[in-house]
């Protein structure tokens, strides 16, 4: 839209000039927000892109009341614009055309401040019968929605999907729909369909992700015990914080179907939806999912496939090398002629549900169980280890007195005061307020439904905890019993790290983090001669070294213990230890000028307090849902650390493969 044009209608309709400027820039931008709403209703082989000779009466009765004309004007101001209403740009009309307008006027006869139409109203099927006649589709089913938007808060809006009569598909906003397949159009669009009423604006989703990437606050009540602790934003916060902060004091219209308050189901919807996309696009794909059954469920395959390629090929920056990652050696004549690339790897105690048989991998059906489907047979037998008598009903234990007097002290104890603050101390452990390193044991951060529970009976047959006598206290001989009443849990997460922050794989230990599992998933995330590393730092690599010393693949890796569990957590009298994992045996990792490292051999340490954040959030989460959104968060945050690299100018590259 340009003055000249504007003043050329103008002139040559006089009646006209008497409209003020302000309500014919109302007018414009109304007619531009609703033209596909009038296209709709123009005959089949009508061309969208040719401007309707007549408005539709109800576009009328709402132009009328909207902009303070007459019916009569309104015809007017159509005859005399309607060229440059019909091509002038869309966010003008966005500009100008207030949501309010819409709810006042709009609504009665049908519009909305935005309504969704498919991307084309032609059938895009080269062959379809009907595109090859001109003709438009016409199957058209409107429905209520709401869009959710950052800068206009939830709004009411209209969804239109057409129908191809001839090809027999269905094409939505997002995605078209044949034989109960959902295929998108491709890309990342800036609404997104998370619910079958329910839109997000792209802005609003990468908000919320933004928002899991950072420390929130959160208030926590126990009884007479109140503690503020620094965790990661929820799905249930970042759902609260729009409907609180950003909601703008919007209410849907009396008779509008749909409420505006999200949910946390709508933002994991649009953040695995925003997830799968963008995956799709990076693999030049379109994302195919099933349109029939729940929201929830229809990610479940694409979740699982993802995962597995994730598994298989790794984060996309495992290829990553960098100056602060990998050391260069030139010869006499100044040319490269050797490099030490070096990798850290560490355990970091979150996880998720799992198999209470030890080391099964085997996903438990529902969060809840204790068992997966294969060995659901335990669910009927007692609870003390050792014990294969079936249960009573009703309870965890069999018929043996003693054994369900261990159960009932199990049950008193879950719901006793100090449990509570013992939980309230688990939670500091994986919510630091600093971020430094804690220094507890990996052991020592068992969550509370994890280990067995050892119980001690006295000779009066009393049960006590066998965890709360001390070492100060004389040694007794009462009997003791281990019991698995609780679910079982991964032991913990093993990270690959880069000394530059650069994660490059992850791993979920189930029985222990074992030498023999690292070694497999140290094997398994390098398993390219191109990405080898050619130092790894673990502070258990004494017994690492040991386990692999006739592996080939370690030939030419040299293992060490990290400076500080070094000095702190290794003796010297462990004469194999000081031999072979001395960091100072090693020149590649000793600075320039021998007075330092040359490496962050501690950057494992400090990126567990980072993912032990998501402790929270995750501890709940099934395999598929937890691996996908670590997975997700990971390589968020490697995105972020290459950027940050860049910046620095540590030249960040990637090793061809």
């Amino acid at each position: 839209m340009d003055l000249a044009t504007l003043s050329a209608c103008i002139t040559a309709n006089p009646s006209l000039q008497a409209i003020s400027f302000d309500r014919l820039l109302q007018f414009l931008a109304l007619v531009t927000a609703i033209r596909s709403d009038i296209a709709l209703v123009q005959p089949s082989d009508h061309s969208p892109a040719a401007t309707p000779e007549v408005l539709p009466h109800s576009a009328q009765v709402f132009l009328s009341h909207a902009c303070g004309f007459s019916i009569d004007t309104v015809i007017q101001c159509w005859s005399a614009f309607k060229h440059l209403a019909w091509h002038s740009d869309e966010t003008c009309a966005l500009l100008r055309a207030s949501p309010s307008t819409f709810h006042v006027y709009g609504i009665p006869h049908g519009f909305t401040a935005r309504t969704l139409y498919p991307p084309t109203q032609h059938c895009p099927v080269p062959s379809c019968s009907r595109t090859l006649k001109g003709m438009r589709m016409m199957r058209a089913q409107q429905q209520q929605c709401v869009l959710y938007m950052v800068s206009d808060g939830p709004l009411p809006i209209y969804m239109v999907h057409l129908s191809c009569e001839a090809c027999e598909i269905n094409y939505h906003y997002n995605f078209k729909v044949f034989k109960g397949e959902r295929t998108y159009y491709g890309g990342i669009p800036d609404i997104i369909q998370v619910s079958e009423h329910q839109f997000l604006e792209r802005q609003v989703i990468e908000m919320w992700m933004s928002l899991m990437d950072h420390w929130c606050v959160q208030l926590y009540w126990y009884p007479s015990l109140i503690d503020l602790i620094l965790q990661r934003t929820s799905a249930t916060s970042c759902a609260d914080f729009y409907n609180v902060s950003m909601a703008k004091g919007n209410e849907p219209p009396p008779d509008w179907s749909f409420g505006f308050m999200l949910s946390s189901e709508h933002v994991w919807s649009g953040f695995y939806l925003h997830c799968l996309l963008e995956d799709a696009v990076e693999r030049h794909e379109c994302l195919i999912m099933n349109h029939t059954g729940d929201q929830k469920d229809r990610f479940n395959e694409l979740v699982q496939a993802r995962n597995q390629r994730m598994r298989i090929e790794g984060q996309p920056e495992i290829t990553h090398f960098c100056d602060k990652c990998t050391r260069w050696f030139r010869g006499p004549n100044g040319h490269v002629n050797s490099k030490c690339s070096v990798v850290v790897t560490d355990g970091v105690c979150i996880g998720h549900p799992c198999c209470g048989s030890h080391n099964c991998k085997t996903p438990l059906k529902n969060n809840r169980d204790r068992f997966c489907p294969i060995h659901a047979n335990l669910e009927h037998l007692c609870s003390i280890v050792g014990c294969d008598l079936p249960v009573v009903s009703g309870r965890l234990t069999c018929a043996d007195p003693l054994h369900q007097c261990v159960e009932a002290h199990h049950r008193d104890k879950g719901q006793s005061r100090f449990q509570l603050r013992d939980r309230l101390q688990r939670a500091r452990d994986v919510h630091p307020a600093s971020h430094s390193a804690n220094s507890r044991a990996l052991s020592q951060l068992a969550t509370i439904d994890n280990d067995d529970d050892e119980f001690e009976i006295d000779p009066t047959g009393r049960v006590a905890d066998a965890a709360l006598h001390t070492s100060a206290q004389p040694a007794t001989t009462h009997k003791k019993l281990r019991a698995k009443f609780t679910r079982s849990r991964t032991h913990n997460e093993q990270l690959a790290v880069a000394p530059c922050g650069m994660i490059l794989g992850r791993d979920t230990m189930f029985g222990a983090e074992g030498v023999a599992s690292v070694a497999e998933f140290l094997k398994r995330t390098f398993r390219m001669e191109a990405i080898k590393p050619d130092h790894i730092f673990f502070d258990n690599n004494c017994s690492l070294a040991q386990h692999v010393k006739l592996d080939p693949y370690f030939n030419n890796i040299g293992l060490s213990v990290d400076v500080f569990h070094f000095k702190c957590k290794h003796k010297e009298t462990h004469t194999f230890c000081q031999e072979n994992c001395n960091p100072a045996a090693f020149p590649e990792l000793i600075s320039d000028d021998g007075q330092g490292w040359y490496f962050n051999s501690s950057i494992a340490e400090q990126t567990n307090v980072w993912i032990g954040g998501y402790h929270a959030m995750c501890r709940e989460m099934l395999v598929d849902k937890y691996d996908f959104f670590l997975d997700q968060m990971i390589l968020r945050r490697n995105r972020m650390t290459r950027a940050k690299l860049d910046a620095q100018g540590a030249r960040p590259s990637n090793w061809p493969v």
